[in-house]
């Protein structure tokens, strides 16, 4: 019996090798083809083509794409799940696994200390004629909690512990946890993160009153102009949680969890052309992200303003590098500032994700007094590259690999910069998967004097700005500037370094 289960063993290995592969190209879906022009020999050698092979066949394989929305629909309807980052909670509502439970890792100090800095940024733009305006999203399970499939932790919305830690630190926020009653109505979609588009616009609502608050004679700030609000026709709409539970894409599972969207938005009167907004700076800004990106506040304050707005919402990136992109603009003098400034981001920025969140705005308030600057090519000397694999180098910058945690970009400089922290620099960086940053810099010496500055990243479509003050410790000048991107084997891109200067 021993033999002949080692035998079935050994053919089950066989069948799955050699098998496996061979009704792949049978089927002509080799998902090698789609990397084939991105299988150079610098990816080769760095295992990064092994890498986007392994996830291709994760993706495209056949037997994948074949046998497991079957297998997740069995799953569903015998244990009521697919997999463990999807909870399904009453009445079919569906909720990320990793944002349900969290509240438990909020710390006061780290809060106290992020709100701190916010105001400070605030100040900043107070000081410079902009009415900084926070609008401040409650997650999904903080309105309905009761929602949650019974068998998880209890969840503990802290939703207003949160509003009440801005506004002690005199931030104007505005408390969607209010506007957003679930007794009133849905505002939140059952298959998705984010809210819908009713919920969207009475967020506007609140956000809209907010600004006319500010100007009590009826002078909004920009050219007056006719919009009205529409509802537009409603379509089917399969959220981001749907897809994670791997059902057949149009089968009857997939559609048990699909819902009806009817966007609303701003068009000209008797024209049939969607106002999203302006992407030139306009006197009334805003600040956000997938969820202003993708339900339209900009297009819904243009309506209920009858004023022209900017947009500068995008999905992808944490917020705090959505105001950094803003402010590297304002700090060089390369637009003038907004009258309003409308920041919308959720509530777990304030504490799960804090490294993307804070992290920039640290830079921003520490940079900020210094304004305005002048910006600079680094004053290269010579460029020393250490386990990275290039792929291509121009004019915008350096594509590459890093092989491991101690690949290193180093940077010596042809004439020292000052350190005593009135010089900036910047650069942008955009990174395959979720990692972090380091920047060093050192005045020549062998021990001690330099300075380091460590920034997390999200893996996204946009490049990140890094902007980072120089100051060594005993305010030598800097020599040298090394950029590590560490706790990553993965691609990125960065682009020619700069230097800041008043």
């Amino acid at each position: 019996m021993a033999r002949l289960s080692a035998w079935l063993s050994i053919g089950s290995l066989l069948l799955v090798a050699f098998g496996a592969p061979a009704i792949e190209v049978l089927n002509g879906n080799w998902p090698g083809a789609g990397i084939r022009g991105r299988l150079t020999a610098e990816s080769l050698l760095a295992g990064g083509a092994a890498k986007e092979l392994e996830d291709e066949l994760e993706k495209k394989a056949y037997l994948s794409e074949t046998l497991r929305p079957r297998y997740n629909e069995l799953m569903f309807l015998a244990l009521g799940m697919t997999n463990s980052r999807v909870l399904v909670g009453k009445d079919d509502w569906l909720f990320a696994a990793a944002r349900v439970g969290e509240s438990q890792k909020l710390d006061p100090e780290t809060l106290a200390r992020t709100c701190s800095e916010l105001a400070r940024l605030s100040d900043w733009f107070e000081a410079n004629g902009t009415h900084l305006i926070f609008e401040f999203i409650p997650r999904k399970q903080s309105l309905y909690s009761e929602k949650i499939p019974p068998r998880t932790p209890p969840f503990e919305p802290i939703y207003d512990e949160l509003v009440a830690a801005m506004q002690k630190a005199e931030l104007h926020v505005v408390d969607l946890g209010k506007v957003l009653d679930p007794a009133e109505g849905l505002f939140f979609l059952t298959n998705d993160d984010h809210w819908n588009h009713e919920g969207a616009y009475r967020s506007a609502q609140a956000v809209a009153q907010e600004i006319i608050a500010l100007y009590p004679e009826g002078e909004l700030p920009g050219k007056p102009l006719a919009a009205e609000i529409r509802r537009q026709p409603p379509y089917r709409f399969a959220g981001n949680l749907v897809d994670m539970l791997g059902f057949s894409k149009g089968g009857l599972m997939e559609e048990r969890f699909t819902v009806e969207r009817t966007p609303i938005t701003a068009h000209v009167p008797d024209k049939p052309r969607v106002l999203a907004g302006s992407k030139r700076p306009a006197a009334i800004t805003v600040l956000g992200t997938s969820f202003s990106a993708g339900f339209k506040t900009a297009s819904l304050l243009i309506g209920l303003l009858q004023r022209p707005v900017e947009n500068r919402s995008k999905a992808g990136l944490a917020g705090g590098y959505r105001m950094v992109d803003l402010c590297r603009e304002l700090l060089l003098g390369e637009r003038s500032f907004p009258k309003v400034l409308v920041w919308e981001f959720p509530e777990d920025f304030l504490f799960q994700s804090t490294s993307y969140f804070s992290q920039p705005v640290s830079s921003l308030v520490e940079v900020a007094p210094g304004f305005p600057y002048e910006a600079h090519p680094l004053p290269v000397k010579n460029r020393k590259l250490r386990r990275i694999r290039v792929s291509e180098e121009n004019e915008t910058g350096l594509s590459g690999t890093a092989v491991n945690g101690q690949s290193e970009i180093t940077y010596t400089l042809e004439e020292p910069i000052p350190g005593d922290g009135s010089a900036i620099l910047d650069f942008r960086l955009l990174i395959s998967k979720a990692t972090s940053v380091q920047v060093l810099w050192d005045t020549g010496k062998k021990t001690g004097s330099g300075g380091r500055h460590k920034r997390s990243l999200r893996n996204s479509n946009f490049p990140h700005e890094i902007i980072v003050p120089l100051k060594s410790t005993n305010g030598r000048p800097i020599h040298r500037i090394h950029i590590r991107p560490i706790d990553s084997i993965g691609r990125f891109q960065v682009s020619p370094p700069e230097v800041w200067e008043r």
